[in-house]
């Protein structure tokens, strides 16, 4: 008879996931960057948001995935910023 799978710590649920800040913010900064070329709509404060999530998760000791965050939604920022002032 198979063992049964061993369950990560987390509880197994990739929902867990999504209570980290650094994960938020890397989403944040990719659905800012993706946005903008599918559905043709610019979010101008959710880069921003992602930034926060980006420090948090640095300050948290997730170095590595905060700095992530944190240049996922730069470049969020500057794009967003660059369509915002191409658009007036």
């Amino acid at each position: 008879m198979p063992q049964p799978a061993a369950v990560r710590p987390g509880g197994g649920s990739g929902l867990a996931l999504l209570a980290d800040p650094a994960i938020r913010g890397i989403g944040w900064g990719v659905l800012c960057l993706i946005a903008p070329f599918t559905i043709h709509i610019i979010f101008p404060l959710l880069p921003v948001f992602g930034l926060i999530y980006g420090v948090r998760a640095m300050r948290a000791s997730r170095v590595w995935v905060g700095f992530a965050g944190l240049a996922v939604n730069a470049v969020a920022t500057l794009l967003t910023a660059f369509l915002w002032i191409a658009a007036r």
